[in-house]
């Protein structure tokens, strides 16, 4: 059944990829596949990411021709459908389709890992960008634990000096996180991240502010109960992942890099935040308090500075999922 499903799509794809979304099984296929996910979830979940490699193989090294530009937008339509078609698989809700075994978990985190290196320098890769989100966040509904536990390990690796390639924490983004996710987030930050090469920190300080943007956007009652009722193992692990930050910041050439982390990690912390509100005009702040005071004086001193803009604008934006009362 697999693959009277998928085998004529890889013949269209490696034969006539200008004529794929034309062809008359197009719509039959990606129909059969859809069909038969409940029974046969892992077999199509690899038969489908065999296909994409075969699309990755495909895309010309350089553009050398008009031709070779109408090849590449034809194989990125592929791509985005069948990463599209691979979330439908995965429907976020009660009665979905349930964990899957590891070894189709690894082989969606891979080929989704390549496909964000191939589009990472690209101008115009919002759709391609977009399939992949949706994909991924909806395959961790299903199998965080199994995707996030990779990621940890990779995180572990550069933590120990092993290379600089930040490799499959581009997925970080895209993950199905809630707030315990969050909160396992921050603490592996907490313990791994000032061991991180420089550039990895940079990286990795990006892709984390993302993250938690996500998880903000997906269960705003989520983040919102945290204004309520902050938990104290997420109060500790900012507290720590903030030092640990503030200190790299001390060098100016880093603050930039961390200043939006470092405001998302503020952003976590209401305590924090109402503490350093509450403080009186023209008085040291306590030494528990001294750096968040520090930072947040020093983001309206960068006048002009996008990354200051932007640190104040994740502020004011925060503020509009906390009702008034909530706090």
């Amino acid at each position: 059944l697999i693959a009277r499903a998928i085998g004529p799509v890889a013949d269209i794809l490696r034969d006539h990829t200008q004529e794929f979304v034309t062809s008359p099984q197009y719509e039959s296929v990606l129909q059969c596949i859809v069909n038969t996910r409940h029974r046969h979830l892992s077999a199509i979940t690899g038969a489908v990411v065999d296909v994409l490699h075969q699309i990755l193989t495909q895309f010309p090294a350089k553009l050398q021709s008009d031709a070779d530009e109408t090849y590449c937008l034809q194989l990125e339509l592929a791509s985005i459908t069948f990463f599209r078609l691979l979330g439908d698989c995965f429907p976020p809700q009660a009665g979905g389709p349930g964990e899957l075994p590891d070894t189709p978990v690894r082989l969606v985190a891979e080929i989704s890992e390549k496909f964000l290196l191939r589009y990472a320098t690209h101008e115009d890769s919002s759709n391609v960008t977009a399939a992949i989100a949706r994909m991924l966040n909806r395959v961790s509904y299903y199998n965080f634990v199994t995707m996030y536990t990779a990621l940890q390990i990779h995180l572990g690796t550069l933590a120990n000096g092993q290379g600089e390639d930040i490799g499959s924490l581009r997925l970080l983004p895209h993950l199905h996180f809630t707030r315990a996710h969050v909160v396992d987030l921050l603490q592996a930050l907490s313990a791994r991240f000032k061991n991180c090469k420089r550039g990895v920190q940079a990286d990795l300080a990006d892709l984390a502010c993302r993250a938690i943007w996500s998880w903000i956007e997906a269960y705003p009652q989520e983040f919102e109960e945290i204004q309520k009722d902050e938990n104290s193992n997420l109060h500790d692990s900012c507290e720590t992942l903030f030092e640990t930050l503030a200190a790299l910041a001390a060098d100016k050439a880093r603050r930039v890099a961390l200043a939006r982390l470092m405001t998302c990690v503020l952003l976590l912390s209401p305590k924090t935040m109402m503490a350093v509100h509450k403080l009186p005009k023209n008085v040291p702040p306590p030494a528990a308090l001294a750096e968040k005071v520090k930072f947040l004086e020093g983001l309206k001193k960068w006048e002009g500075k996008e990354v200051a803009v932007r640190c104040l604008v994740d502020i004011c934006v925060a503020a509009t999922y906390v009702q008034r009362d909530t706090i």
